[in-house]
């Protein structure tokens, strides 16, 4: 799997070495980039997202990748097409950035001017047409629930008004000293997600609010009928509400995964009598 993880050891480096001209003789064109306005369809739930990068690409060649908004200089001059991938923390690590496998990208025509500024403002991007969605839990009181497999603790996540993202409900998980650990699955599960051989790409994404510390996994069998158990990444407590994107997919790959399940688990901090965690938009993405 390291080859999903290449991208990473060029972050914020412009590609200088391919240009043939002496940087010195040429003075840089320059481009603003504002960033990205997500737009999702039927049956695939919310808009949130949280795009901090963007991963710059000319004529198809990578230029670096910039935290948002982005002032990105070139040594490019004439018509030049530009290519903007949505860049995430993955797993909510700063130091791991990622194109978002699962995001349009923005594609831009551009007349670079040496010297002069071209100002590139928001761009609307969606899902790719090939994403898949496992499934969409967004805690409306309407709406049927996903994560009702109950593991460990002392039952499902419940609907809470109190304290919502957006809409009329989120997900509440609360633990106390009689149920300080806690271990829920979603109930779709999953048999063959991917082609053998193929490398797999498979998120959750997520908003959330919590006062304890988290890990999201999959659970399941193997291709030898073997069951396996990994939780990890997780998240951290955090006072606002926050987007994060979790890579399942190295999980997915080493498990060698043929009935997969996703999970949530959660443990009562020893300092503390009860901690809430709650949930919003959380949704399992693959292809």
């Amino acid at each position: 799997m390291s080859s999903m993880r290449f991208a990473v050891l060029f972050f914020v480096l412009p590609l200088v070495g391919f240009f043939s001209c002496n940087p010195e003789e040429q003075e840089p064109a320059y481009v603003t980039f504002e960033g990205f306005n997500l737009s999702t369809g039927i049956n695939q739930g919310s808009n949130s997202s949280a795009i901090e990068n963007v991963w710059v690409f000319a004529d198809n060649v990578y230029l670096g990748t910039y935290s948002l908004p982005a002032r990105i200089p070139m040594l490019l001059s004439g018509p030049t097409t530009l290519r903007f991938e949505a860049g995430v923390k993955e797993n909510g690590i700063s130091s791991t950035p990622q194109i978002y496998p699962f995001y349009q990208a923005a594609t831009v025509e551009a007349d670079l001017i040496p010297g002069e500024i071209t100002a590139i403002g928001r761009q609307n991007i969606s899902y790719r047409s090939n994403a898949v969605f496992g499934f969409i839990e967004s805690f409306e009181p309407d709406e049927q629930r996903v994560f009702n497999t109950v593991i460990i603790g002392n039952g499902p996540i419940q609907t809470t008004a109190t304290d919502v993202f957006e809409g009329d409900g989120s997900g509440l998980i609360r633990l106390t000293d009689s149920n300080n650990l806690v271990e829920i699955l979603a109930d779709p599960i999953f048999e063959a997600l991917f082609d053998q051989g193929v490398e797999p790409r498979i998120w959750l994404e997520m908003d959330f609010k919590s006062e304890a510390t988290g890990l999201v996994g999959l659970v399941g069998t193997n291709l030898e009928n073997q069951l396996f158990r990994s939780f990890n990444p997780g998240f951290l407590p955090r006072e606002e509400w926050t987007k994060i994107y979790f890579n399942l997919s190295e999980i997915y790959f080493n498990s060698r995964a043929n009935l997969t399940q996703a999970g949530i688990t959660a443990f009562l901090p020893e300092e503390m009598n009860q901690a809430d965690i709650l949930l919003d938009n959380v949704k399992l993405v693959y292809r």
